[in-house]
């Protein structure tokens, strides 16, 4: 579907219109992208139960590598390494990792659920459209009850693991122990922050697609601006292709001919946004990787 509508755009006016691009507005999205990574590696130490804590600096490590790999590899591949990476270079565990990654999903729908329900009041949509917004505001507080009944439990999981032997009481006791880590679910003022912190991380969004818009020179209402968020946000909830590519373009471009942006304009604007999204996320993981090659190669020459 990408593909065909290509077909009838202007691919020379949009791409005069990006080579046009104020570079110090370009730079601004970059930096502001970027700094959602370290918010990320913040949000995920408070995750942690206080005897369970990994430090700032590997935690940014790791979510350095995790965020690289979800916007280059498969359908759920960064949630799976972000758990690997907190069990093990973070040596939590997987039961505190899994608590963790459930605990950034939670984080992600509440942000998502204010997201939309700012659209919900603020973006003037058809009635289609905001029902079926308001349909989706609904998931949220399923997830959140669940897991909040999940946290003041862990000791009814263990009960039922006891009556029961084999695979079942072992995946019992890792759920178990899973309910166990989510300390920041049995404390309000801890979950007030970390919810606060997935906030911050979609405002910083918002702020670098603002940048790329006054990088054209365009002039986009707020709302035009929240709309973009919102759709990007949740057409590429699911990967479909490497790094969202064209998904997140025809989304960004629909939420724009919205905002009464034409074709080209809102094309250029839509792929600026993308990439001035996925240099900071993919690079930082390529780069982490590269200086610890680089560190281990030079410290088994010093050993040899």
């Amino acid at each position: 579907m990408v593909l065909l509508s290509a077909r009838g755009i202007d691919w020379n006016q949009a791409w005069r219109t990006i080579a046009e691009a104020a570079p110090l507005w370009i730079i601004a999205a970059l930096v502001v992208n970027f700094s959602i990574l370290p918010v990320l590696a913040w949000q995920w130490v408070l995750f942690l139960p206080p005897e369970n804590r990994v430090t700032y600096p590997v935690m940014l490590g790791i979510i350095f590598i995790a965020a690289s790999v979800a916007h280059t590899g498969p359908i759920f591949a960064g949630h799976a390494a972000g758990v690997h990476l907190v069990a093990t270079r973070g040596g939590t565990g997987y039961a505190a990792a899994v608590s963790t990654k459930a605990l950034d999903q939670l984080s992600e729908g509440v942000s998502k659920l204010v997201m939309l329900g700012a659209v919900v009041a603020l973006v003037p949509l058809s009635t289609p459209l905001r029902t079926a917004s308001l349909v989706l505001l609904l998931g949220v507080p399923v997830l959140f009850l669940v897991l909040l009944i999940v946290a003041h439990r862990a000791h009814v999981l263990e009960r039922w693991a006891g009556r029961r032997r084999g695979a079942q009481a072992a995946t019992l006791l890792f759920l178990m122990e899973v309910a166990r880590q989510m300390e920041t679910m049995r404390r309000p003022a801890g979950l007030a922050v970390v919810l606060g912190l997935g906030l911050i991380q979609k405002m910083l969004e918002g702020l670098a697609i603002w940048a790329v818009l006054m990088a054209l020179g365009l002039d986009v209402p707020a709302w035009g601006v929240l709309l973009c968020l919102a759709v990007v946000t949740l057409s590429t909830m699911v990967t479909v292709t490497p790094a969202n590519l064209g998904v997140y373009e025809g989304s960004a471009v629909l939420a724009y001919s919205l905002a009464g942006l034409d074709t080209e304009t809102a094309l250029s604007a839509a792929v600026l946004q993308h990439a001035a999204y996925l240099i900071p996320f993919i690079g930082c993981g390529w780069v982490t990787l590269a200086v610890e090659a680089v560190r281990d190669r030079s410290r088994r020459q010093a050993d040899l």
